[in-house]
Formats: C-alpha cells, structure tokens, sequence
C-alpha cells in the first residue's frame, strides 16, 4: 500500500502542501494530534478502511451486474472499519441526533426550494429530519434532544420513538430565512434511514444495469458515467449518514469503491473553489460543480499528475 495515495485521500486537498511541507515523509501526521483532529489509531483505521476498498473492488474488471453492485452491508462495514478498526457489518445507527453546522446558502443550494428534500435528478426521495438556526435557543429543544439521549442509553425503543418525534416536531421544515448558520438534523430513526438507503440502492444497482448495457468500458463515455454515478452516490450516502461518525470520509470511499469495481481510477482529490471557499466533497455542491470537481481529479488521474 502505497502511503502517499492514502495519505491523499486522508487529507484535504486545500492542506496537502502544508502537510508536505510540514510532515515531508509522512504527511498524514499533519491531521493528527496535537496538529490535526484524527488520533494516531483513527489513521490506522482509515488505512485499513483504504485496503479494504481497493482489494475488494480493484481488479474485479469482470463488468457483469453482479460483480458491480453495492450492498447497504459493504457500506456499513467501510464505515465501521473507519470507526473501530474492525470489519463488522453493524447496524445502521441508532436514534442519535446528529446535526452539523452549514452556512445557510451552502443548504440552499442542493435542498430543493429550501426544503427537507435533497436535490436530485433521479426521483429519489432522500430528505433530513429538519433545519435549526444556530444563533436561536430554545428549551424545549434542548430538554427533547437530552431525553431522546438518556432513552438511548436506557435502551428503550419506545422512548426513543416518542422523544425523537419530539425534536422532528420542533425543527423548521424549510431553511429559516436570515440565519447565516443551520444546523441540519440528520435522519434520526434507525427505519427511516434503512429505507432511505434502501431507496437509493435499488436506484444505484439500476443505474449498474443501465451503463453496462449502454456504454462500452473502453470508450470515455462509458468513464464519464461510471464517474457521474460514483459522484451522486458520494452525495446521497453521505447526506443519509448511516453511522454515528465519519459520514463524509465512508462516502468518499464509497465513491471509490464504485469507481473501482467499474475497472477506472478513481478522481484525485483537488483544490476546487466555488462561492469563496474550498471543498472538500460534492454533498453541499451543485450537482453541476461536484462532477467539475471529480472530472478534474479524473483528468489528473489521466494525466499521470502526482
């Protein structure tokens, strides 16, 4: 396993000369304490997460629809490589609230007219518990998200249900106008992201059928639409984040692991800027401007840059 490949993968692209330059042998320690956020073990797993991407699906060039599909299992256990270190299928995640911070315009722009459902072309449904302006406390929301807590840690099912009810009923259903910063509330109940990645991969594995009966695997088409695909998926799995953490480092070996199944490389990471900052990933994009990012990383590949 080459270090310098994963360690490319480990660290955004907007850092990675810092982190050479910083860390010339072993840039990945840039992202690890005291320099970085990641634990020396979190490392560990992610390069483990890596290998399990690439011997799982490099090589199997056998372009036949059984060989290319993906299983809601292969994506829980990337990510419990990710957390754990250990290759167990876990269960989808369990009444937690999660809800990180976006500014506001980032939401707009890939929630359709500000609302719970994601924006997608494909006819999917794929939606969020709900929307939170950071600089508005409430009480009643404080006090649901610490009963929906404590019922976790007691394990009851039924509590978890009312509680987790509670919150969704205090969240705004649209982007609330004049906040700068929301919080997104995340899926909360364990059925309803099961059904949400179920939706997406029954999409996703006739997606599989579509290009390979369409598109020859030696001509750039056939590239370009296996690269389009891996892109969306990225977005999708990531914005139903079927685990407690790293949502956005599973999606990307996600993305990966598509692309390499279909027998391509996939996209180099890349320094990509829209509306004044850089992004690390596609989710908070534009459809249009995640698959500039990947086809800039794609030519990169092509091109034999290191």
């Amino acid at each position: 396993m080459n270090q310098r490949n994963v360690s490319k993968k480990f660290i955004d692209a907007k850092h990675w000369r810092f982190a050479c330059s910083k860390f010339l042998r072993s840039p990945w320690q840039y992202y690890i304490k005291p320099c970085g956020q990641y634990s020396q073990s979190e490392w560990e797993y992610f390069k483990r997460a890596f290998s399990l991407v690439y011997e799982k699906a490099w090589g199997h060039k056998l372009f036949s629809p059984h060989r290319t599909k993906l299983t809601l299992d292969r994506i829980l256990q990337i990510n419990s490589i990710l957390l754990t270190g250990k290759p167990l299928v876990s269960r989808i995640l369990t009444y937690q609230v999660i809800y990180p911070l976006r500014p506001s315009h980032h939401i707009r722009q890939v929630f359709k007219e500000s609302s719970l459902r994601y924006l997608n072309q494909d006819g999917l449904n794929i939606r969020v518990e709900g929307f939170w302006p950071v600089e508005k406390n409430s009480i009643d929301l404080f006090c649901a998200r610490r009963k929906l807590k404590d019922a976790i840690q007691a394990g009851s099912q039924g509590e978890c249900l009312v509680w987790s009810r509670a919150v969704r009923k205090i969240l705004y259903r649209h982007v609330p106008s004049g906040s700068k910063l929301v919080a997104i509330y995340f899926l909360m109940g364990p059925e309803d992201r099961a059904a949400q990645a179920k939706h997406i991969l029954q999409w996703y594995n006739r997606e599989v059928d579509r290009i390979l009966k369409t598109y020859c695997p030696k001509d750039e088409s056939y590239r370009m639409a296996v690269l389009e695909l891996a892109v969306k998926m990225q977005r999708y799995i990531d914005i139903t984040h079927l685990g407690p953490n790293g949502s956005g480092r599973t999606s990307k070996l996600v993305q990966d692991y598509i692309c390499l199944q279909f027998g391509i490389r996939p996209p180099d990471q890349v320094l990509f800027r829209f509306a004044g900052r850089y992004w690390e990933n596609g989710t908070y994009l534009p459809l249009d401007k995640a698959l500039e990012m990947a086809r800039r990383g794609s030519a990169n590949i092509q091109a034999g840059v290191p």
